[in-house]
């Protein structure tokens, strides 16, 4: 963008602040200073109703995710004999999910323990939980290890009863009153006035109110009381349940939560008018970083924020840019509903990237986690739009050939519309671009088994005729046992062959290879050239190709050398730095020749610096995956 452009929109948006938000931020000021204290009692009141009916909503849809999953369990044991080894191993797959499920147990007709698989940490906890007498399905009680639910689900043909029991928090953290401030209180009851869960006590309620929560009304909010005795509150009713979200707040402390909250506005909007002056003379920095901010928060939002986009136009223009593709993510998951309904559950959103959405799935099939990932077809393709289809198809079944303990394995495609997705081996960790975001840099005995592990999963591919098309650390998995495998081949291919109409290079700015860029097409040195560029960003804790816009990036990319290894880490060995050298060359000729190379040159630095992945890079990767491995205890017994 051109500085005179920038210049001539700050001013305009410039202008625009000073003669249409002084003149608002006045009149609110002055409304604020004559807000009675009605008004302000009533914006309470709407932020408890909020607060209830959101507690409610998210309680009635954890109540139903275990519930419906608890019925598809009930189905697959009763078709599968109870003691069967396809239905304990879906069982056993329930304590290893992200759902908080801590035990599964079957009974017969008779009530007699047929199986139980359960984690043995909370084994006391199981045992509580099925002494209780109950007449309903659902159970909720609290132990030394936290708050429990225990869910009751008849087989097919009553020939016998599961029980699953399991964590409260996503509950319990639903009730959590900090949000509404001092003296709040927040709590599970039913509607015949017991307390099911929370902090606080029905007592501490006002029996009117109370009276009114469980009369069967979905939500409402008032004044209860007269004098001290005033409570200002709110209930909503938990969907598809007996229970009601109750939450209280002394109308004291309500009153003064609204003398604070009316004065801090007076002194927001006092510096707010004065940061509006400060504006008039600030000029082109005081802005231009607030609205570039913004556009981060944004491109964050849609899963962009490692994918460097080129910043052209206004930042308007980015803006729309990144609101566009928050509207794209949002269309293709409703198309996943029904790619998905005939065979794999979608369990979680592991996150979202250019080309799509990637997701935690379940096989019910192969009873086996996988991640589910979407990839975008040209919306233009028309009748080419089948044709689309079939070559990932195709190329899903060359890289599914493909077995290596470095590379993702590749379990299935199906196409639908504009959307197609892979099913792929789950790695549960994280990725190298995290962890450099985290550590910077790594030790050179850390970058040459990097280095090795790498070389070995791309000499396997090329050596099948496959290149990836887009070797960078965000498609580097690392898992928190240690594995190190290389994520999306084939998928590159694909967005290849989809953009080659439009003679689009395919790959990310800083790690596409230098003949590529002169379309002398792409090739497995081009790979290694990529190898080079994230081997040396591990190194050193930079990119060897920079720039402000992806021109920039490209153009360094195709005419600089970058610098030596050794002038950001002085320590970097000599026989390191000559690898990453010779991998970075742009003449591909003078490059490696194959990975197989490349993995022969580490394997001669092993004897001085070792073959090591640290056990602190373990760990460091276990606090970037967020599901714990339950240690399963399966018991059979079957009379």
């Amino acid at each position: 963008m051109r500085p005179t452009l920038r210049i001539g929109l700050l001013g305009r948006i410039l202008l625009a602040l000073l003669a249409v938000g002084v003149l608002p931020l006045g009149l609110a000021s002055i409304g604020l200073v004559g807000m009675n204290r009605d008004a302000m009692t009533e914006q309470v009141l709407r932020t408890h109703t909020v607060a209830a009916r959101s507690a409610a909503v998210r309680i009635a849809s954890f109540l139903e995710s275990r519930r419906m999953l608890a019925e598809a369990v009930a189905s697959g044991v009763a078709s599968g004999g109870a003691t069967g080894e396809t239905s304990q191993a879906v069982l056993a797959g329930l304590l290893s999910s992200d759902l908080g499920i801590v035990a599964a147990v079957v009974e017969d007709d008779q009530g007699t323990e047929v199986v139980r698989v359960q984690n043995k940490r909370f084994s006391g906890s199981v045992d509580e939980a099925l002494a209780l007498r109950v007449a309903g399905s659902w159970t909720v009680f609290e132990t030394k290890q936290g708050a429990w639910f225990r869910l009751d689900v008849t087989l097919p043909g009553e020939i016998g009863r599961l029980h699953l029991i399991g964590d409260l928090m996503p509950v319990v953290a639903a009730l959590d009153p900090r949000v509404l401030g001092r003296q709040t209180v927040l709590i599970l009851a039913d509607t015949e006035g017991r307390q099911v869960l929370g902090l606080g006590r029905v007592e501490d309620f006002p029996s009117a109110m109370v009276e009114t929560a469980t009369t069967g009304k979905v939500f409402g909010a008032g004044r209860f009381g007269e004098g001290a005795q005033t409570v200002i509150g709110a209930y909503a009713k938990v969907s598809g349940t007996d229970w009601v979200v109750l939450s209280r707040q002394s109308g004291d402390v309500a009153e003064a939560t609204t003398h604070t909250l009316a004065r801090r506005s007076l002194v927001a909007v006092s510096l707010a008018i004065a940061l509006m002056l400060v504006v008039a003379w600030w000029s082109q920095r005081s802005l231009i970083d607030p609205l570039r901010a913004v556009i981060r928060s944004q491109e964050a939002l849609a899963g962009m924020e490692g994918e460097r986009p080129e910043r052209v136009g206004t930042e308007i223009d980015q803006l729309r840019r990144s609101f566009a593709t928050l509207a794209e993510r949002l269309r293709l998951k409703e198309e996943l509903g029904e790619i998905f309904l005939g065979r794999y559950q979608v369990l979680d959103v592991l996150g979202e990237g250019a080309m799509g959405t990637v997701f935690r799935g379940w096989d019910p099939d192969l009873r086996r986690p996988l991640a589910l990932k979407t990839v975008r077809l040209d919306r233009e393709a028309g009748e080419e739009r089948i044709q689309l289809a079939r070559q990932l198809l195709a190329e899903a079944v060359h890289v599914a050939r493909v077995s290596h303990p470095n590379i993702v394995a590749v379990h299935d495609v199906q196409a639908s519309g504009e959307v197609a997705f892979l099913a792929l081996e789950l790695v549960a960790g994280g990725t190298l671009e995290e962890l450099l975001n985290e550590r910077h840099v790594l030790s050179a005995s850390e970058v040459v088994h990097l280095g090795r592990c790498l070389a070995r999963g791309l000499g396997a591919a090329h050596q099948e005729g496959i290149v990836h098309h887009d070797i960078k650390p965000g498609n580097i998995l690392l898992s928190s046992e240690g594995a190190i495998k290389i994520a999306d081949f084939g998928v590159s291919q694909l967005l290849e062959g989809v953009t080659e109409a439009a003679e689009t290079v395919v790959g990310t700015p800083g790690y596409i290879a230098p003949e590529a860029l002169h379309g002398q097409g792409y090739s497995p040195q081009g790979d290694l050239f990529a190898l080079g560029v994230v081997l040396y960003q591990a190194t050193t804790g930079h990119r060897p190709f920079v720039g402000e816009t992806v021109r920039e990036i490209l153009l360094d990319t195709a005419n600089r050398e970058p610098k030596a290894p050794s002038e950001w880490v002085a320590a970097t060995p000599v026989g390191l730095e000559d690898i990453l050298s010779k991998l970075l060359r742009k003449d591909p000729l003078r490059r490696y020749r194959s990975a197989l190379e490349v993995e022969r040159d580490l394997d001669v630095l092993v004897d001085t610096l070792g073959d090591v992945w640290c056990v602190e890079v373990s760990r460091r990767i276990r606090t970037l995956d967020q599901e714990p491995t339950a240690a399963l205890v399966t018991r059979s017994l079957a009379g």
